[in-house]
């Protein structure tokens, strides 16, 4: 986003003091209106008003029980014509157009971005209504005047405090189409960070909100401003039944290159990767880029119009400079136009947060198409226009002429764009820890919606009780996902805002869903005063610390809110002292359960962790409730330890605690003598590491250090009977790790990988001639990444339930790093290992530092090739791209990092062996290196990259120190593609994007009442619905399911996430509804007798009806399939 000139403009009008107590005299100071139209002033809208909303509400309700017919036709027509136009091979020759008059689209339009500079409050009150209000005085004036508006959820501010009289006006100016709405969504959102289903999110209250207003549904996506494009998005935009997209930054180079080629305008029809290949949509979508961005095209200006002091004269100069060299507007204009096949031309005029003096502005526009089209003597036809109607004359003009537009098959990631190498894939990464607390967000908003929408189907009235934090959580959710927002690139004091919104947001929810929790809790005789949910906060462990009280019982509930199982769930307590009971559903009662307790203490804190492994298995959509006893006998000192230990290790009988192997690592640094016996970075005497693997640099650390006692790492090991994982050598900063699989449903024979871990990093380029790198931007002197400057101090494995190996580290700053490796149970049911996962605590990082996770799989080489998810959906082909700049920059990798948001993986040549990382967040990555998949996962730097955002990227907790970051990854090995796309959409769908949710309660009894019986019977038919619902769901490979309300709780959208996509097997609707409610009514004893009452019928992802039965299967093909139903309550 560049926005120099408006940084500039904001501090000037700040300093002039134009706020929200001066916005009622901008328009009493205001000299200059349009003079030919002084006699249309308020003549169309009479004088008695409270006619007029009525009729302007019979008009809406027309328009809403036929906007369905209307817009079919329309949709199908446009819709036919576009898709006809593709171009089937690569010549550019076009007919010939017998008319030559180019016809130019003025698209009026504010560029309003939902928090940035300032937060959204401020920009409404200071900027937003000001120029909504001054575009609906200058629209009801001059009815040729139109104006377009993409964000909606400003709109939404702005419409609420608006009074009766200027709502009917606006409505008028919605029917007359001269007030335009854009894309839909509650704001514009991100492409590259968000996941597919907050994006259909932020679509959907968009869209609900507009419909319910004003019975209108956009059907052109507007992207002025996001910073690259998905092909996910497309896909979805497709299936919404969107016609168009107009996105406004691309890549210089390609930009230059369609330009050239009169390709501005074309077919978008994304490219994803499948079991068997690359696999096409067979639709495409109509993409126009815009072709000054979202600004005004050949310097025409409106940014100076800002002062109402200086507007008359800015204008008066202006004009006066259009006339004096208009000649050159006209050539300008023509060289505009020969960037696209059709004579049908649209320039936006707007920019950031424009027409604060909209009559101003309107009246220079309308002075500036009269010289054009004076002086252009015919050959111009420039007009007040909008998008739709663009794209009506557009799709005439392809089906006249027969123009046949260009097919554009990849997504449009990383942006390289304003300045050399300025490659902005870093925001992928930036503020990781908000990143990280937006994701807790959207999970915890989802599975609430989930529970409060079975409620709901339960009993309607019920609603009073949580529609407001309903309403709230879509509503936040959605707009965190605007593009200066989950990017990371706001102002810190923004960033700082939205991370209390979220915190507090959590919490208010948590005492919501808590009491439905405690009534639920009832059913199993406990009694709860209190129940609060365990909530992570920003900068802190991704798994808070539960304090139990001491000598007393704490009662846990763990929901899972996905499809799958959750075997050995783990919480994080302070004590080691414990016993642990499990609620028994089939027994009815409490039971003792085994455990493993891996406890830790570090100098920095007081109180030590103790992941705490439960053998216990939580079946989907089931709350596992477990009550964790301090046990007699404990010293309430042993909670506290000395706070000069680096880590304390106690040898306490456990239930099935397993053994525990501890190792102190001392290396031999450059300068010692080398022990002539240890050749290179491996020992000769490495069993089971070919020659060829000994010598390769990536696992050497950068003086080629190696352990002076090798001995005593070498085979140290964690396994699970069927699943291990053994350490083959060291270096001061990676390990070599062997990972072998037996019994392999892929393999009958054992399957072995052999893979280097460690971290690394990238400098900054924050110094030279080209512009720095920065918060958008990763752009560093470094070709390839230098070992992280930092050593093992320490290894610990365990064995028991969970296998676990702690690694430490500790950098010359003497902060440590911490990696838990957790190799999960085998899962019987499908005969594999499951990944193993690794939880990364990492300490602050130094100035102009970039840090990497490397996982290199030592025997696999993809040639460059890899595989990257979008959008934690579909997935994406990559191949390695080299365009450094030797003589400035060596660099490598920013061109090759992509966004990835939950998955990617690289393969050998034969599509087999592949190696797959699977993260919780957004983050920057890439494996165009032989073998290796680098992901970012921290950054910070003391420049600038000079695109709008002051801001450097160096970010503080509240002790003011370099925040730390917790991220979890999960590694995995599998042999064929298949068996890759079935980890990833099983392990990401299922686990990462449905995490368990943790509520506590030190505050309870369990006593059953007199009605004990009749309880435990409604609690066994509960479990038996919930098995019915939950087996039926998987019987047609549904891997997600989500229940979203809408804002008034008269209907309920069920999205469902198939896969594998088996067509064969389509949804019974009326099975779906009957199980779905006798779940939900499981304590009614009329239970769902009275079904009729619901309608239920498959709709589009966002709840809007299908126009025809072809539009509803046309996205059924690919590797997965999304479905929604609706149900009307």
């Amino acid at each position: 986003m560049f926005k120099i000139f408006f940084l500039t403009i904001l501090a000037c009008f700040l300093i002039a003091s134009i706020g929200t107590s001066l916005a009622d005299d901008v328009f009493v100071s205001r000299q200059m209106n349009l003079q030919d139209n002084e006699e249309k002033l308020n003549k169309p809208w009479g004088e008695d008003d409270s006619n007029d909303l009525d009729q302007l509400n019979q008009t809406q309700n027309t328009n809403q029980t036929k906007a369905s017919e209307q817009m079919a036709g329309e949709f199908r027509n446009v819709k036919r014509i576009i898709q006809n136009s593709q171009v089937k091979n690569n010549s550019n020759q076009q007919p010939k157009i017998e008319d030559d008059k180019i016809r130019f689209h003025i698209i009026a339009h504010s560029h309003m971005d939902y928090g940035w500079l300032m937060t959204s409050s401020e920009y409404f009150n200071n900027y937003v209504k000001v120029i909504l209000d001054g575009v609906l005085k200058s629209l009801v004036q001059n009815p040729k005047l139109r104006f377009s508006h993409a964000e909606i959820k400003y709109f939404q501010m702005w419409w609420a405090k608006l009074d009766q009289k200027n709502q009917t006006q606006f409505k008028k100016l919605v029917v007359n189409g001269q007030f335009e709405f854009l894309q839909g969504g509650l704001i514009s959102p991100d492409e590259a960070c968000p996941l597919y289903q907050d994006l259909l999110l932020n679509a959907k209250v968009g869209q609900e909100f507009l419909y319910k207003e004003f019975g209108v549904i956009p059907k052109h996506a507007w992207h002025a401003d996001s910073f690259g494009h998905s092909s996910t998005l497309n896909r979805l935009y497709q299936q919404l039944g969107y016609q168009s997209l107009f996105i406004g930054r691309i890549s210089d180079d390609i930009k230059i290159e369609l330009k050239q080629k009169q390709d501005l305008a074309f077919m978008w029809r994304p490219t994803f990767e499948s079991e068997n290949g690359d696999f096409e949509n067979e639709q495409s979508l109509f993409t126009y880029v815009m072709h000054s961005k979202y600004q005004a095209v050949c310097g025409i200006e409106i940014q100076e119009f800002w002062q109402m002091a200086t507007v008359p004269k800015q204008m008066k100069r202006k004009i006066k400079e259009i006339e004096s060299t208009t000649q050159r507007y006209l050539n300008c204009l023509r060289d505009v136009a020969s960037s696209y096949k059709t004579k049908n031309v649209l320039l936006t005029i707007g920019d950031d947060f424009a027409y604060v003096f909209a009559n101003e502005t309107f009246k220079f526009i309308d002075m500036f198409i009269q010289i054009i089209n004076t002086k252009s003597e015919g050959k111009f036809d420039m007009f007040y226009s909008t998008v739709d109607q663009y794209m009506q004359d557009v799709a005439s003009e392809i089906e006249t002429y027969n123009i046949q537009l260009k097919e554009y098959k990849q997504d449009f990631f990383p942006l390289l764009m304003q300045y050399k190498l300025h490659y902005w894939s870093g925001y992928f990464t930036s503020r990781p820890n908000f990143k990280e607390i937006s994701r807790d967000l959207s999970y915890n908003a989802y599975q609430s919606l989930t529970f409060y929408s079975q409620y709901l189907i339960k009993d309607l009235e019920s609603k009073i009780s949580f529609q407001d934090i309903s309403n709230l959580l879509q509503d936040r959710v959605s707009v965190i996902q605007h593009h200066d927002t989950i990017t990371g690139t706001s102002r810190q004091n923004v960033v700082n805002k939205n991370q209390v919104m979220i915190d507090q947001l959590l919490y208010d929810n948590g005492l919501v869903q808590s009491g439905f929790l405690r009534i639920e809790m009832k059913l199993l005789g406990l009694h709860l005063n209190q129940l609060k949910l365990s909530q992570h906060k920003v900068n802190e462990l991704l798994s808070p610390i539960i304090n139990i009280p001491f000598k007393m019982s704490l009662l846990l509930i763990i929901y899972n809110p996905s499809l799958g199982y959750y075997q050995n769930p783990y919480v994080k307590i302070d004590i080691d002292t414990i016993q642990i009971e499990a609620w028994d559903y089939e027994k009815n009662d409490f039971i003792p359960i085994d455990y493993q307790q891996n406890c830790e203490a570090f100098p920095d804190k007081i109180f030590q962790e103790c992941d705490t492994f439960l053998d216990h298995t939580i079946k989907p959509l089931q709350s596992g409730v477990f009550k964790i006893n301090y046990k007699d006998g404990s010293e309430e000192s042993e909670r506290h330890l000395d706070q000069n230990s680096i880590l304390q290790i106690k040898d306490k009988s456990r239930i099935k605690i397993g053994k525990e192997t501890f190792v102190d690592l001392k290396f031999q640094h450059p300068s010692e003598p080398q022990d002539q016996s240890q050749k290179g970075p491996f020992r000769d005497n490495v069993p089971d590491i070919p020659n060829e693997i000994r010598k390769r640099d990536s696992i050497q650390d950068d003086n080629g250090s190696i352990l002076k006692n090798i001995e005593q790492v070498d085979g140290l090991q964690i396994n699970n009977f069927h699943c291990s994982l053994t350490i083959v050598n060291t270096t001061e900063t990676t390990i070599v790790f062997k990972y072998r699989e037996s019994n392999h449903i892929q393999s009958e024979q054992e399957y072995e990988r052999l893979f280097s871990f460690d971290f690394r990093y990238y400098t900054t380029y924050s110094r030279g001639s080209l512009q720095k790198g920065g918060i958008y931007t990763f752009k560093t002197i470094d070709r390839d990444p230098r070992k992280f400057k930092h050593s093992i101090l320490s290894i610990k494995t365990r064995d028991g339930i969970i296998p676990t190996m702690v690694i430490i580290y500790k950098d010359q700053q003497y902060r440590h790093q911490i990696v838990r490796i957790i190799l999960p149970q085998y899962d019987q049911k499908k005969q594999q290992c499951q990944p193993i996962e690794f939880n990364v605590d990492f300490s602050g990082i130094d100035i102009n530092t970039e840090v990497t996770i490397n996982f290199e799989d030592l025997e696999t080489q993809n040639n460059g090739t890899f595989y990257t998810d979008s959008n934690g959906l579909g997935l994406i082909k990559r191949k390695f791209k080299n365009e450094s700049d030797i003589d400035k920059i060596k660099a490598l990798a920013p061109q090759n990092f992509y966004p990835i948001n939950s998955a990617i993986f690289l393969e050998d040549q034969n599509n087999q062996n592949q190696m797959i990382v699977m993260n919780d967040r957004t983050q920057s990555g890439s494996a165009f290196r032989k073998g290796h998949i680098e992901l970012m996962f921290n950054r910070r730097s003391s420049s600038s990259d000079d695109l709008g955002l002051p801001d450097m990227i160096n970010e503080y907790d509240y002790k003011n120190f370099p925040i730390q970051t917790n991220n979890r990854y999960y590694l995995a090995f599998t042999q064929t593609r298949k068996a890759a796309f079935d980890m990833i959409f099983e392990h990401t769908i299922k686990r990462v994007q449905s995490p368990l949710v943790y509520f506590y309660s030190e505050d309870f009894r369990h006593e059953f009442s007199p009605k004990q019986d009749q309880q435990l019977l409604l609690l066994k038919k509960k479990e038996t619905q919930r098995k019915i619902y939950t087996d039926f769901l998987k019987s047609m490979n549904v891997i997600d399911i989500k229940l979203i309300p809408d804002s008034n709780f008269k209907t309920i959208l069920i999205n469902l996430v198939i896969y594998p996509n088996d067509v064969t097997k389509q949804i019974d609707q009326s099975k779906l509804i009957e199980y779905l409610c006798e779940y939900s009514r499981f304590d009614i004893p009329r239970g769902c007798l009275d079904l009729k009452q619901f309608q239920i019928k498959r709709v589009k992802l966002t709840g809007l009806e299908f126009e025809s039965q072809e539009e509803m299967n046309e996205f059924d093909d690919y590797v997965y399939r999304m479905e929604t139903y609706k149900i009307t309550l």
